[in-house]
């Protein structure tokens, strides 16, 4: 008898196995991960699964089963192998999503990466950080190279709210600026990574500057905004003219405080480029 009950219990979970297939999509929400293959289901998934999620499969990142299947995963994108998967035949990360019970890799299998498959370099534009798997609205998620059981993130912490001023009509030299939340902070008009200095010491406050006319980078080019719509993630390209601001330093208020260059530790001095 246990031996006719194994033999069912492997029937079941061969007929539950999915055919190897390379890995088309891989998405983090919180703890829950969701994936794709590029070959479509063959079996009929669980009636808790919608039709928009047809042949997408979850993952639970707080189970130890989860958190392994989700390392196999980000293997098999660096390094396109072939994925596996079986079936739990419910619902559970997601209400639904096809819950993936077991995932194996086809180890013997290597291949490039499609071309569709975008790269993060730093700033440079040269120097490749990994391969790019997915987007969660700013956030771009990679697999640096090498592999790695974990998958990477980066966000711009682009700064959009205030323009960098300046003491000459080149917009050269030291920048000033108002607000910077997070440090460091990509000011998109100097294309750096800067951060903001303290504005309790006199010598970073602009306004401790006297009587000089002031300038500031502003997104306008004849008088008019100017944005460049580009791909997803880089969102928009800017145009910047140096512009008189008929104020003096004096005049400005204490919050303005000096800009200092503060490379981002996965990008460099500029912001990453996808390519």
């Amino acid at each position: 008898m246990k031996k006719m009950t194994l033999i069912s219990a492997l029937a079941a979970m061969s007929s539950g196995a999915i055919a190897a297939s390379s890995v088309e999509q891989l998405e983090v929400y919180g703890d829950t991960v969701t994936f794709t293959l590029s070959a479509p289901k063959q079996h009929t998934p669980p009636s808790c699964v919608s039709g928009d999620n047809h042949n997408k499969w979850a993952i639970n990142l707080n189970s130890l089963q989860g958190q392994a299947m989700y390392s196999l995963l980000a293997s098999a994108v660096s390094k396109g192998q072939l994925v596996s998967v079986r079936s739990a035949n419910r619902c559970e990360s997601s209400p639904d999503i096809e819950q993936a019970a077991g995932v194996s890799l086809s180890t013997n299998y290597q291949s490039p990466l499609t071309a569709q498959q975008p790269s993060i370099y730093k700033g440079d534009g040269v120097t490749k950080l990994g391969t790019v798997i997915g987007f969660d609205g700013g956030r771009a998620y990679f697999i640096p190279n090498g592999g790695s059981n974990l998958v990477w993130s980066y966000i711009k912490y682009q700064n959009y709210y205030d323009d960098p001023v300046f003491l000459n009509a080149q917009c050269a030299g030291d920048a000033y600026i108002r607000t910077n939340p997070r440090s460091p902070t990509y000011i998109p008009a100097v294309d750096k990574y800067m951060t903001q200095l303290s504005n309790n010491l006199a010598e970073n406050r602009l306004n401790t500057k006297g009587n000089i006319p002031v300038y500031a980078l502003v997104n306008k080019v004849n008088g008019k905004s100017s944005i460049v719509y580009k791909a997803e993630w880089q969102k928009f390209e800017y145009k910047y003219e140096c512009v008189a601001q008929n104020k003096l330093a004096s005049e400005y208020n204490s919050s303005y405080s000096k800009l200092e260059p503060m490379p981002h530790p996965l990008c460099g001095d500029s912001a990453c480029v996808l390519k």
